[in-house]
């Protein structure tokens, strides 16, 4: 199979090497292995998939961290475009990014909760999108769709 975009890459590397770590923070705490990061991927793009985003834009205001990557992907997976803010950056740069961009949805972290729903009215945590089941009829209509 000839691989054409980053979900078949993330999809054929969990399925030959699903205990492998792909992203770790570099210190030994957090890590993500390819299974981890497909699973926590497809449930945040269910989740993102029932708030109505695909087509849309998802900004993403996180700490860097391997859960960042897994919101990225996320994002895809909902069919949408992810904008991704530097949780370093001032408050008014992020506004007026946000201002620009338009997106349906700001998913942040925990961390960056307050911030974000200080600069933007929709917003929802990764950490409450993880636990969403897998839709994968839904994930595999939006891919279709594409």
């Amino acid at each position: 199979m000839r691989i054409k975009n980053v979900l078949q890459y993330l999809e054929s590397t969990a399925a030959r090497l699903p205990d492998k770590i792909c992203f770790s923070d570099g210190d030994g705490g957090e890590s993500l292995t390819f299974a981890e990061l497909l699973s926590l991927s497809q449930r945040i793009g269910s989740a993102l998939c029932r708030s109505g985003v695909t087509g849309g834009r998802v900004a993403i205001l996180m700490d860097r961290h391997p859960y960042t990557i897994a919101a990225m992907l996320g994002v895809v997976y909902a069919g949408a475009c992810y904008v991704p803010l530097d949780a370093q950056v001032q408050t008014a740069r992020i506004e007026q990014i946000l201002a620009q961009a338009q997106p349906t949805l700001l998913l942040c972290d925990r961390s960056n909760d307050s911030r974000a729903k200080e600069v933007y009215a929709s917003v929802r945590c990764w950490e409450e999108l993880k636990e969403t089941p897998i839709d994968g009829a839904r994930l595999d209509e939006v891919r279709r769709q594409q």
